[in-house]
């Protein structure tokens, strides 16, 4: 009994903390912008994976006030919010179903098919390429408030990142076959200057063609926002790399998307 009123009281001083973040949260340009963002999507469901333990983690619990805040700002109705990380301690369960109303579910539970993601917001912070892929083959989302796809291929070469990682490659591809490029490889208005040097050549690795055409998929785009991260933020990189991604879907043209 006295290690349940410890655990209990526990958790108490937790949400109070939690809520001290949100309040640090929301008077943010990041929050501002995410909620731009978000405006023009229907979402009733958020699906949080990959958030680590909030009890634990001092990015976990920044990342969770993030969520509270966009569930309380759209009107997402607790039971609509689900939650699976196996790191999630008994403590990290209490809070999440006892103080704040969400379910933790994990994948056997059996939600995650394309009929119930249609109008789910996947909130998935610091998520592995591999959780990704998994979420894209078995759910089909539309949403994914998430790691920037664009930058997820890492040190991967191409070859790789499509042997490993098909449709989140694919993706990436679309991405960048519609044009978009990263501000650091626009022309900046100078001329480089070519010099002549004697040294000799490097053998340059050179990307095979690749088949994309050969990977199934259900989209046929996907338009990435990055969310503007606050300088000198109290959170420090827990949100970094946060965008969102909006995929496209293939047979349904006349989806809406956001500029």
């Amino acid at each position: 009994m006295i290690l349940a009123d410890k655990g209990s009281k526990k958790v108490t001083r937790l949400k109070i903390k939690l809520q001290n973040h949100e309040s640090c949260v929301k008077s943010s340009g990041l929050y501002s912008h995410a909620v731009s963002l978000l405006e023009p999507l229907k979402f009733t469901r958020i699906r949080c994976l990959a958030l680590g333990s909030p009890t634990q983690e001092f990015q976990a619990l920044y990342q969770l006030a993030f969520l509270n805040l966009i569930v309380s700002h759209f009107g997402v109705l607790p039971e609509n919010v689900s939650l699976y990380d196996p790191a999630f301690t008994s403590e990290d369960i209490q809070l999440l179903e006892n103080e704040l109303k969400y379910t933790v579910m994990g994948p056997e539970n059996g939600t995650n098919v394309p009929e119930t993601t249609k109008s789910t917001l996947f909130y998935m912070p610091h998520a592995p390429r591999s959780l990704t892929e998994s979420i894209l083959r078995h759910s089909e989302p539309l949403w994914f408030l998430a790691n920037d796809f664009s930058v997820t291929m890492g040190t991967l070469t191409k070859a790789k990142f499509l042997e490993q990682y098909p449709l989140l490659a694919s993706l990436v591809n679309l991405h960048e076959k519609s044009g978009h490029r990263s501000k650091f490889l626009e022309n900046d208005g100078f001329t480089p200057v070519k010099r002549k040097r004697n040294r000799a050549r490097k053998i340059v690795y050179v990307e095979p063609d690749l088949d994309y055409g050969s990977v199934e998929t259900y989209f046929s785009g996907i338009q990435i926002n990055r969310i503007q991260a606050d300088d000198e933020a109290p959170w420090k990189d827990s949100f970094s790399d946060l965008a969102l991604n909006v995929v496209e879907i293939a047979h349904k043209a006349e989806e809406k998307s956001i500029s």
